[in-house]
């Protein structure tokens, strides 16, 4: 909620186990599945497509047990793993070379991307990910790995800045997280460097007190992995930031935080912006200076909320070889497949819309190729 939720209630949901966002779709998934039967089969992994008279017809799974198990499909196997943004393998080969942390969950490893490559398929669009700042908290993790969180609301709220190691800012910090994203992947053709690869969000004791961080609650003791200092200069040396260039940084910013305006990437001068910001600050919702000690300087890095290419699908979701005609018995959807939005992001619900929307029609499609059943 926009305007917060009070803490009675937040404790009631979680009591009764109420979900939202993505948990609650997948939540709702899975109820309808049990309701018509489905078998869910956790912690195996798919080893290889089962192939016979040119067409996909199953798959083998590989159990937790170490048995292998095949799987046959009656026509049609729908791929819908995900990216491969937890795999350092394929990031390596096909994402810009940039420090980044993915935000997804751990079995986001390209298996089936890697099955449908071997099966003959095209592949499109491999160089682009859900981009985001992240922030990686120690010691929280998720699925027994380290848990990494998207940062958005940190970025628009008034009274904080997002600096390079050189301490400047580099972007519109209020700006939708795929595009901010992209900012960490400038590069310094004569120096050779990712420049905004290391960076940081500069707040004061203000801000804490009033705004969340990374799940820390406002006004809760600042942990020891963030650097804090009584003056800007000695935050600097602890971060590692530049300190003349931040000092001159914040005092520039907040010169033209009181005013509501900034003339150098016109942050809360968009609608976007000014609905993650605080519509009661004015007067801009995104725009407060940073004054008041200590001030605290938290660790960002890049962050892949799920990787944009995979394999490349008709309008039925059929996976297309490279011949460019649909590999028989394989369909796709999701995040393994190709996304139609590019480098792009138009807004949110960009990846799970055209997923959502894509199941919708492989559903269709793999319905379609069934036998009719037998009378």
């Amino acid at each position: 909620g926009r305007t917060g939720v009070p803490a009675g209630l937040a404790e009631e949901r979680r009591a009764k186990g109420i979900l939202t966002q993505g948990a609650a779709l997948v939540a709702g998934l899975v109820l309808a599945a049990a309701r018509r039967g489905v078998d869910l089969c956790t912690g195996q992994r798919m080893g290889e497509l089962i192939e016979e008279d040119g067409a996909v017809r199953g798959v083998v799974v590989h159990t937790a047990e170490g048995e292998r198990v095949a799987l046959r499909s009656r026509r049609a196997v729908v791929l819908a793993s995900g990216g491969f943004e937890w795999n350092p393998a394929l990031r390596s080969d096909f994402l810009p070379r940039v420090p980044a942390l993915p935000v997804s969950p751990p079995g986001n490893e390209g298996d089936g991307l890697r099955l449908a490559m071997r099966a003959g398929a095209r592949i499109a669009g491999m160089s682009e990910a859900w981009w985001t700042a992240a922030i990686a908290v120690p010691g929280q993790t998720y699925d027994d790995r380290p848990m990494t969180r998207n940062a958005v609301r940190e970025l628009a709220f008034p009274g904080s800045i997002l600096v390079n190691a050189a301490g400047h800012r580099f972007a519109d910090e209020a700006s939708s997280y795929n595009d901010l994203g992209k900012a960490f992947l400038a590069f310094d053709q004569q120096r050779h460097t990712f420049p905004n690869a290391r960076a940081w969000l500069i707040t004061d004791s203000a801000f804490r007190r009033q705004y969340p961080i990374a799940g820390l609650a406002p006004g809760t003791p600042t942990p020891s992995w963030i650097p804090t200092h009584s003056d800007l200069g000695g935050l600097a040396a602890l971060a590692g930031i530049d300190p003349l260039n931040l000092t001159a940084t914040v005092s520039t910013f907040n010169t033209h935080a009181r005013n509501g305006v900034d003339p150098q990437f016109e942050r809360g001068h968009n609608p976007h912006d000014r609905y993650n910001g605080d519509g009661g600050h004015q007067p801009n919702p995104c725009l407060g200076p940073i004054t008041t000690p200590p001030f605290h300087a938290v660790p960002v890095t890049l962050g892949i909320n799920g990787t944009k290419g995979g394999v490349v699908t008709d309008h039925l979701g059929r996976v297309l070889g490279s011949s460019g005609n649909p590999l028989p018995g394989l369909l796709a959807c999701g995040n393994v497949a190709q996304s139609l939005m590019g480098p792009g992001y138009a807004g949110s619900g960009a990846s799970l819309g055209p997923a959502l929307t894509a199941a919708m029609t492989v559903g269709g499609e793999a319905a379609r190729q069934l036998p009719a059943p037998r009378t």
